[in-house]
This record gives C-alpha cells, sequence and structure tokens, in this order.
C-alpha cells in the first residue's frame, strides 16, 4: 500500500499556517517551493516535511495537541461520518480502523477488550522517523470524537485509566496533569496504547440511523478501493524501502526476497516508470534527512545510522552531495 495522505490532511495542515499566525514564506523557504492546496493524495514523507516546519517555527512542544483541536469531525470528511455515525463508539472505531487509509495509510489500530477496560493502540510506520507530536495530534482526535460521539465535554464522562507513549516525557506535561488528573501516563513504553473504561465503547449513539450509516459504508467502501488501486509500482518499492530504513540494510536483493520478485523483474518493472531501486533509496533518504537534520537533539551519527549508511563518512559525502555543503552549515543556515 503506498504511503500516502489525503489532500484533507495535506490541506488542512496548510490552513493551520495562518491559524498557528506563522510565516507562510518562511515554511516556504525551509521546504523549497511553495505551497498548494491539492486534489490529489500527497506523499508520507512531503507530508511530514510540511508538518516538522510548522512544529519547528511554532516553538511549541505541544503542536501536536493544538492541530487536534483544529482538525475536528467536519474537516475529516467522510471519515468522521464514518465515526459519528456508527451505532456505538466500538463499532465505529472499528470502521474508521477499516477507513483509515482514506487519510492517511501508515496508522497500525488495534482494539482489545480485557475484562472492563478497553486496550486501544495505535502507531505510525515506520516508527523512528515520526515526531511525538503526530502521537499526540492522533490520541487527542480520538479523545476529541469520542466526546463528540458522547455529547459530553467534561473528562468525567468517560474513563480513561492509563496512557502509554513509545517516546520521551514531553516539556508539557502539566496539560496531561490537568486535562487527565486520574490518569496513569507512561513514557518509554514498547507501544502507544490507550487504556480506558469499556462500558464507554458500548454507549449507543441518540442519532443512529441504519439507513444513512449503510450509504456511508457503500460510499467508503468504493472510495477506499480508489485509493489502493492508484499506487505505482515505484512507490511500493519506495514504501518497502522506507519501512527497511534504520531497521535493517537495506539491499534490491533483499526487497526481492521480501516480495517474492526477481532482482531482474523488479529493475525491470522499475526501468518501465523510468525510475530504479538506487534512485528511490537516494531521493528517500535525501527527504528524510532534511526532516532529522533540523532535530538538534539526533546528533549526525544518529542520523546516518537512522537512514541506513553503514558509516558517517558515507552519509557526510551523501549530504554533502545533495545539498552542497555539511551537516554543521546546514543547521547553521536553518536554525
Amino acid at each position: 500500500m503506498q504511503f500516502s495522505v489525503s489532500p484533507i490532511v495535506y490541506n488542512f495542515l496548510i490552513e493551520s499556517i495562518s491559524e498557528l499566525e506563522l510565516d507562510l514564506e518562511n515554511i516556504e523557504n525551509r521546504l523549497g517551493y511553495r505551497l498548494h492546496y491539492t486534489k490529489g493524495r500527497v506523499s508520507f514523507i512531503r507530508t511530514l516535511r510540511l508538518w516538522k516546519s510548522i512544529e519547528q517555527l511554532s516553538n511549541r512542544t505541544d503542536i501536536g495537541l493544538i492541530l487536534a483541536d483544529y482538525f475536528t469531525i467536519e474537516k475529516a470528511g467522510l471519515l468522521g461520518e464514518v465515526f459519528l455515525n456508527g451505532h456505538t463508539i466500538k463499532e465505529s472505531m472499528l470502521m474508521v480502523n477499516r477507513y483509515l487509509p482514506l487519510l492517511m495509510s501508515n496508522i497500525s489500530m488495534k482494539y482489545q477488550e480485557v475484562g472492563n477496560r478497553v486496550v486501544f493502540s495505535f502507531n505510525f510506520f515506520p516508527e523512528i522517523f515520526i515526531p511525538f507530536s503526530v502521537l499526540e495530534f492522533y490520541m487527542k482526535i480520538c479523545y476529541n470524537w469520542v466526546s463528540r460521539f458522547l455529547r459530553r465535554e467534561d473528562i468525567q464522562s468517560f474513563n480513561i485509566y492509563e496512557i502509554h507513549y513509545f517516546a520521551r516525557e514531553p516539556l508539557h506535561l502539566h496539560y496531561y496533569k490537568k486535562k487527565f488528573p486520574k490518569t496513569k501516563l507512561y513514557f518509554f513504553d514498547f507501544n502507544n496504547y490507550v487504556i480506558m473504561d469499556r462500558d464507554t465503547f458500548y454507549v449507543p449513539n441518540t442519532h443512529y440511523k441504519k439507513s444513512v450509516y449503510e450509504y456511508i459504508m457503500v460510499y467508503a467502501t468504493e472510495m477506499k478501493s480508489d485509493v489502493l488501486n492508484q499506487g505505482s509500482f515505484s512507490a511500493l518499492i519506495a514504501d518497502h524501502i522506507l519501512m527497511d530504513l534504520g531497521e535493517r540494510s537495506h539491499s534490491i536483493q533483499q526487497l526481492s526476497k521480501d516480495i517474492n520478485m526477481s532482482v531482474s523483474s523488479i529493475k525491470r518493472k522499475l526501468k518501465a516508470e523510468d525510475s530504479s531501486f538506487k534512485e528511490l533509496s537516494n531521493h528517500i533518504k535525501k527527504e528524510l534527512c532534511t526532516i532529522m537534520i533540523l532535530d538538534i537533539q539526533l546528533r549526525y551519527e544518529d542520523i546516518s545510522f537512522l537512514l541506513g549508511y553503514s558509516d558517517y563518512s558515507a552519509f557526510y559525502k551523501a549530504f554533502k552531495k545533495w545539498f552542497k555543503m555539511t551537516p554543521t552549515q546546514y543547521r547553521e543556515n536553518f536554525l
């Protein structure tokens, strides 16, 4: 499946620039291109670069929480309709999980009932490149939407027992202590998940209309089918390269085993689309590098490792070729 993002999400991020009173020209200078609203799906990396630019210029650690409040059910379009019109929150969550590719294709979401509680886990791929603010953005959207579904604003209306994050403890921890005073918080965990009261997921939707919901499901299924059929072979290979970075040394030989296709067949199909494994790999590394280089908490050696280079000198050489300057000069220019 192609790692792509709905134009709804990408256009929302462009809109948020003015909402946050940020300098559009400054962001465009960082990206190296003009921002335009789009009607088609956008690559995951392009969207992530825009997100990171907004995060850097806002100079706020809680930017994900702020943006989540802007991303209402109405902003989500069809996916918001799917959620709001379910018979129960459990049904809505399961349906949203099925149709998440309509918004973003690299989210994994799991729902599991354990006694009188529910474990709701979520993750983005590839995990090592996802900012903590994106995880918070998604978690806060879920909280906001559940509140809207229940038509209740008070936190006491449904119990959240625990919140677990894969990432480190944020600087804005006071937000959680104020908003979720009775909730236990865990950081540096093995996964991202929330433990909630099971009964919340079975509260009936007082505005549920079966005929309306069935119509929405048919329309959503057709749209999902279109999304899944849009990807090219190059996009498929790019996704595999992206997932392998930082996890192991990626190569066309390893890719051949992963997708059960001969090396010669991969080369031939990529050539037919005026592409190659090496070109795709270099392009992805360069794009991800422009995101990570602006994170001052990452050392150059860390970036080199995350991008899959065998040693720092190889990364340094590639960086100078991409940007005509050293990593230190690049950071000094932008930061």
